[in-house]
């Protein structure tokens, strides 16, 4: 019954531990996201979309931004049908934060019409 129980718990704790490790894309609206900007000098915004090769590509390279401790946002954008939280998980991008730009408002703000796409944005120039 004790075997029993601890297998539970680990199941448990280890289901726990997952979805707050991966599940780190959230839907943001543009003025939202513009005021987060604003908390932030400088940052990389990276525009992806699951679908895309080119994409996961670039994202395996995205690890180099960590290293160099810059800000990076990713955006998931182009998207309906694929999980973005799956992609993260898959190339060890949980550290990063993620955004879903489900209206497409964010990508139209920075003039974004293909993936993947990497811009330096500096809330001082705005």
């Amino acid at each position: 019954m004790f075997k029993y129980f601890l297998r539970i718990a680990f199941f448990i704790i280890f289901l726990n531990y997952t979805l707050f490790c991966y599940a780190k894309c959230k839907e943001m609206e543009l003025p939202d996201f513009e005021k987060s900007l604003k908390k932030l000098e400088k940052v990389k915004l990276v525009f992806f979309s699951t679908w895309c090769l080119d994409c996961k590509e670039k994202l395996e390279k995205i690890k180099e931004f960590k290293s160099n401790k810059d800000n990076v946002i990713l955006i998931n954008t182009f998207t309906t049908k694929s999980n973005p939280d799956d992609v993260l998980k898959a190339f060890d991008l949980s550290d990063f934060t993620c955004v879903i730009d489900s209206s497409h408002k964010i990508r139209k703000r920075f003039s974004v019409d293909k993936v993947p796409k990497i811009l330096d944005y500096s809330s001082t120039i705005d």
